[in-house]
């Protein structure tokens, strides 16, 4: 298994697992893109969101943890600035997260991180979280996690990070367990060396 940087062709596969890690709401704000008329397909269109370089969500901050020339997992990091505005003209159901992201503003954001279903159990999530850990150098990493996603938390709480904050989770579809959106943080490299 070997991370490497992702490339332009990437980008379905980037959409399905950006889907994957925020359990569904990517494609139903894509979708909302096909009802508005702006798009024809809402995964064509969060295909085409990881080829626009104006989205900080975009293929050329994504990482591809391959296996034998096949994606197994990637994950989308970058520093966020230190004045990210709060949400106020956001969708109602990505309000919280947005709010979430304003409160780790000046760290690195962990903004996705996915494994497909065939590689999980061997380490891959493990691995791209610390190739996140390593791109982020001396800045504190944050994430957003939902809070039914236990294994995720687990693995985030054995890499040091601990929960700074939560958000109500505002329904988006049937039969969702999550209740709140969690803020995830792990000191940067010179603050745990310092503490």
């Amino acid at each position: 298994m070997e991370i490497r940087s992702a490339a332009i062709a990437d980008c379905s596969d980037l959409a399905i697992l950006d889907n994957v890690a925020g359990h569904g709401l990517p494609l139903w704000l894509w979708h909302g893109a096909v009802l508005r008329g702006r798009a024809t397909d809402a995964l064509e269109w969060g295909r085409d969101r990881y080829r626009d370089d104006s989205q900080p969500c975009n293929w050329r901050n994504a990482r591809i943890a391959d296996e034998g020339g096949e994606t197994a997992g990637m994950a989308v990091g970058y520093a966020l600035p230190s004045d990210v505005p709060a949400p106020s003209e956001a969708d109602p159901v990505l309000r919280p997260v947005l709010a979430l992201f304003a409160r780790a503003a000046g760290t690195w954001l962990l903004d996705a991180l996915a494994v497909f279903t065939r590689f999980r159990r061997r380490g891959t999530a493990r691995l791209l979280l610390r190739d996140q850990i390593a791109l982020a150098g001396d800045r504190p990493v944050s994430l957003v996690v939902a809070d039914d996603n236990l294994r995720a938390i687990g693995l985030y709480e054995s890499e040091a990070f601990q929960q700074t904050a939560s958000e109500p989770f505002v329904p988006f579809g049937k039969g969702q367990a999550t209740t709140q959106w969690l803020l995830m943080q792990r000191q940067g490299q010179e603050e745990r060396h310092n503490g």
